[in-house]
């Protein structure tokens, strides 16, 4: 049976700008004091803080919600920095109101290329050179049953025996490991996998999850498929289900106990290369970091980086078994708010390039500055900014506007009065004057037309010039005009709206309308420079985008600061500036 897979949305929000602006508020907990009470219980029932029986505290009586609360007070203290950070992890707290679709107009014209990166990401086909495990790779494997969607994996009695000649490795046998079918590219920041325990026997089970490291040169025979994960490995990264001991290596190997886990878990393992750690998970909640990525990718024979990569693996014992979850099926998301964790590390990340202190540009390079300014404005059609910016340059600068730059104003012009008459509501107008000097435009961009036409419909219901049911109608004729798939869900998307006696009430309204216009009003900009053999983007846009290529394409050779990986600079700080023209 075939998987229908897509790129994984934390994935995707390394690489595109996320509204963050929009993102969770830390002063919400202050709103919801029980709910983040029980949920850090829980985490301290799931991690074994109360022992085997958990709801002996749990009567409510003062004595044991005196000895809760001193409990809470000493593991969350502890842990202060990581829990803090970590605070709301769970789909609790979890905003619905991000925006995620920043592509701004690029989506809307037809087989145009924008953000390489981000259409990449976007796309089930296509990814930014980012390796992304599919499944698992069962390649001469055959002690083990596979269900019939591919993600599960049970084992009956397991006898073999292995020689393993790499130094400090197990030979016990009595195992199969299996690993994911690639390696996950180490252009990401962070990475991560879940699996749900389906077989086993009691809460602490004969089975590990994993990374291993695979080896360039090849210089042992081993299959992965004998490699323990159970027992301490230089190759192997693991947490174990029985004893809950987690193996990673900073500087050297290092073991952590944990808790151990067991049938009906939820287990996770990732790595965040930001922070330059291994991070374990159990039933969706975060239980801690451990270990360096880099002295583990370090670690090799003759302590030489020999390796390409880390493989995700899970070490199955005899008779249990396991079902995959990579984050790429949006009917089965992860118990664990990954996304959420995305978001605060990218958010710290922000936050730390917004602080910092940047060195003024020098004199030499005022000309360059001018024209990359000058190119934004015209490319953007603020043309009375540019105006009187290069009013400026003249007086200070001394020279003429030449033709080439009077034409790139007569564009100019043309583009602002096309975001004035959009902000002023009148698409009709919009719709003559593009037809009237581009008459090609809507045809070779029918996504732009079609979204015209529908904040035009809910400009219309908004001003109650048409009643909910006329917009019904309204809405079917725009199917039955584009007739496809993508504009069919569209139209599905906005209907929401008709179920409220005011449509701005809606709380969904505002990204419809209101960033809708923004987007298309980009859209037609991207449109006019493509017929007019123009750069799609502006020479600053390009700047940024060159600087944010090159600084992912090297990433994978640094081995200090990584958190450039969860930054795209056009989409987080350029263009949520459209957002408020």
């Amino acid at each position: 049976m075939t998987r229908s897979c897509s790129v994984p949305y934390y994935i995707q929000l390394q690489a595109i700008g996320s509204s963050l602006n929009h993102q969770e508020d830390t002063s919400n907990k202050k709103l919801m004091p029980e709910t983040i009470r029980w949920r850090k219980l829980n985490q301290l029932i799931t991690s074994g803080y109360l022992g085997k029986y958990p709801n002996y505290f749990l009567d409510g009586s003062p004595q044991n919600e005196e000895y809760l609360s001193r409990v809470m007070e000493l593991i969350y203290s502890s842990r202060t920095k990581e829990i803090d950070t970590l605070e709301g992890m769970d789909s609790v707290l979890k905003s619905n109101n991000v925006d995620l679709d920043t592509s701004y107009g690029g989506y809307y014209l037809d087989g145009t290329p924008t953000n390489r990166k981000q259409d990449d990401l976007s796309s089930d086909n296509s990814v930014f050179d980012l390796r992304m495990p599919k499944g698992w790779s069962l390649e001469g494997i055959n002690q083990l049953e596979l269900s019939d969607d591919s993600l599960t994996i049970k084992t009956g009695l397991i006898e073999n025996n292995f020689f393993n000649i790499y130094p400090r490795s197990s030979n016990k046998g009595g195992i199969v490991t299996v690993p994911l079918d690639c390696l996950p590219s180490l252009l990401l920041g962070i990475f991560y996998f879940e699996v749900t325990i389906t077989e086993g026997a009691g809460n602490e089970i004969d089975l590990a999850i994993g990374f291993i490291k695979e080896d360039k040169r090849k210089l042992t025979d081993i299959k992965i498929k004998n490699i323990d994960l159970r027992v301490p490995d230089d190759r192997v990264v693991s947490w174990y289900g029985k004893s809950g001991l987690f193996t990673a290596w900073s500087g050297k190997r290092e073991d952590k106990t944990f808790c151990s886990f067991g049938k009906g878990d939820t287990i996770g393992l990732g790595f965040n290369q930001i922070k330059d750690n291994f991070f374990i998970t159990k039933n969706g909640n975060y239980l801690g970091s451990h270990g360096s990525v880099d002295s583990f990718l370090n670690k090799g024979f003759e302590e030489k980086n020999n390796f390409k990569g880390l493989l995700p693996c899970v070490c199955f014992g005899s008779w249990t078994g396991a079902k995959l979850n990579l984050g790429d099926d949006p009917t089965n998301l992860f118990k664990f708010d990954i996304e959420y964790y995305v978001k605060r590390n990218k958010r710290e990340v922000m936050n730390d390039i917004e602080t910092s202190k940047f060195i003024d540009n020098p004199k030499s390079e005022i000309n360059f500055i001018d024209s990359i300014v000058m190119g934004y404005l015209k490319h953007n059609g603020f043309a009375k900014t540019a105006e009187g910016f290069e009013k400026d340059i003249l007086d200070l600068r001394n020279e003429d506007v030449s033709e080439v730059r009077k034409k790139g104003f007569e564009l100019c012009e043309f583009k602002e009065k096309i975001r004035e008459l959009m902000q002023q509501d009148q698409y009709d107008e919009v719709i003559k004057l593009i037809n009237s000097k581009y008459p090609t435009l809507f045809n070779e961009n029918l996504k732009i037309l079609f979204r015209l036409k529908i904040v035009q419909l809910l400009q219309r219901l908004d001003l109650e010039e048409c009643t909910v049911r006329q917009g019904i109608e309204h809405a079917s004729k725009l199917k039955e005009l584009f007739n496809d798939q993508e504009s069919h869900d569209y139209v599905d998307q906005i209907s929401i709206v008709f179920s409220y006696v005011k449509v701005r009430e809606c709380p969904l309204f505002p990204d419809f309308f209101d960033l809708e216009k923004t987007k298309i009003i980009y859209a037609i900009h991207i449109a006019l420079n493509k017929i007019n053999n123009l750069a799609l983007v502006s020479p600053l846009d390009n700047l940024i985008l060159q600087v944010d290529e090159k600084l992912a394409s090297i990433m994978h050779n640094l081995g200090e600061d990584k958190s450039v990986l969860l930054i795209n600079l056009l989409e987080d700080y350029v263009k949520k500036g459209y957002c408020l023209v």
